[in-house]
């Protein structure tokens, strides 16, 4: 896992590209664009990035700095590695869950990171 700083204005992710990476921001605010539009802000802290690393599909939004932000980076083939390691002390109904509501996935992996 890497950590970085973001300027004030640049994309973080992109919508309709490859998810590699999932994202802890730990400072910082970020505005969820789609199709062009800006459709909400959020605040620090904040995982996002995950759906796309767990389904292998594209990103449904872009993710652009509204400020200075300080992130956490995890690529996907740690995270995959975090992830099957938790799979094992699970049941498939728990595992399905899990991919279903990313939520849950953001609450586990922020305990264990942050």
């Amino acid at each position: 896992m890497s950590y970085c700083a973001v300027e004030t204005g640049k994309l973080i992710m992109e919508e309709k590209t490859y998810g590699s990476c999932l994202y802890f921001l730990k400072s910082g605010s970020c505005q969820v664009i789609v199709n062009g539009k800006t459709i909400s802000e959020f605040k620090s802290p904040a995982i996002f990035g995950e759906k796309a690393l767990m389904s292998d599909l594209y990103r449904v939004n872009s993710i652009k700095s509204s400020e200075i932000c300080y992130l956490y980076v995890l690529e996907k083939d740690k995270f995959l590695k975090l992830f099957n390691n938790t799979r094992k002390e699970l049941g498939h109904e728990e595992r399905k869950e899990i991919i279903e509501n990313s939520s849950i996935l953001s609450k586990i992996l922020l305990i264990n990171i942050l």
